[in-house]
């Protein structure tokens, strides 16, 4: 038998077609409150007393109800006790949507006053203990609440997307709950209920 001849060569094949796109790894992140675990709070000047600190994510029995200081979220103010609840992230994230339920968990009665409560995104940099609400990173539940006795499983809802809020790996963010007499005769309330709440990408 004669020797074995030499390999040949011969050009590359044509490319083959590029592949479908990903998908995306999207976060979300959500957190809840158990029937009557959320606690909000009205002066009779209209601003919150007491708010609903939520964590990120998470279920919970009763959330931390916190004073303000600096006065609402709207203008600003800060919850005084959130180091607890903080959640931080281990990467950036740049986050775009927020939403929250309120489902009534006490009747009570508001005859003359309209109530709206709000959810608001916060942000605690890394190493730090200070926190500020991220600027526009809010939504309003509806239907408000008042105008008569507020019956007990009541729901009011929001969802807001299209937002900005970002976030460096290592920051820590909270949510705050909380209610405001929006129209007619200020009045002291004690709101208890329960609260979920979704950030998304």
């Amino acid at each position: 038998m004669g020797a074995t001849g030499a390999t040949g060569t011969g050009s590359a094949g044509a490319t083959g077609p590029t592949g479908g796109s990903g998908t995306s790894a999207n976060l979300l992140l959500s957190a809840i409150t158990g029937p009557t675990g959320a606690t909000l709070t009205t002066m009779i000047s209209g601003p919150p007393i007491l708010v609903t600190v939520m964590p990120l994510s998470g279920s919970l029995t009763t959330v931390t109800a916190s004073a303000l200081s600096g006065g609402s979220p709207a203008i600003g103010g800060v919850p005084t006790t959130f180091t607890g609840v903080m959640q931080a992230l281990p990467t950036a994230v740049t986050f775009s949507s927020i939403s929250a339920t309120f489902v009534n968990g006490t009747s009570f009665a508001a005859p003359s006053s309209t109530v709206t409560l709000t959810a608001q995104l916060y942000k605690v940099p890394k190493g730090t203990i200070t926190a500020s609400g991220v600027v526009g990173f809010s939504c309003f539940l509806s239907p408000n609440l008042g105008s008569g006795t507020v019956a007990v499983s009541t729901v009011t809802s929001c969802v807001a997307s299209g937002l900005t809020g970002v976030f460096a790996a290592g920051d820590a963010g909270f949510v705050v709950v909380y209610a405001t007499v929006t129209a007619g005769i200020g009045v002291a309330l004690t709101i208890n209920g329960s609260v979920s709440v979704g950030i998304g990408q």
